[in-house]
């Protein structure tokens, strides 16, 4: 990703789903252009998934899209304990 080169404010949309590399957060928030979308849905650190064979740094902590996007209009935001998967949409501002 890092040979990639974009321009700020390219896209309408992005979407990244079951991939976690937290080094795309800063290329995120500059390639999604003004009122553009990021969409996002991978594993989280929930207590009740303790058992699957996915490594913790590939699992988000609990709330961190939010934080990490807290200056963006969330849309929509999901926990699920269950599954252990986080999903968010929001909008830059």
């Amino acid at each position: 990703m890092n040979n990639l080169i974009w321009e700020d404010g390219t896209f309408d949309l992005v979407n990244v789903t079951y991939y976690l590399d937290r080094m795309l957060f800063p290329i995120v928030k500059k390639i999604v252009k003004e009122k553009g979308y990021f969409f996002m849905e991978t594993f989280y650190d929930s207590p009740n998934t303790k058992e699957q064979e996915i490594s913790k740094q590939f699992k988000l902590q609990p709330k961190e899209l939010l934080n990490e996007f807290a200056d963006w209009t969330i849309h929509y935001f999901e926990e699920n304990e269950r599954e252990g998967r986080q999903t968010i949409l929001c909008q830059k501002k």
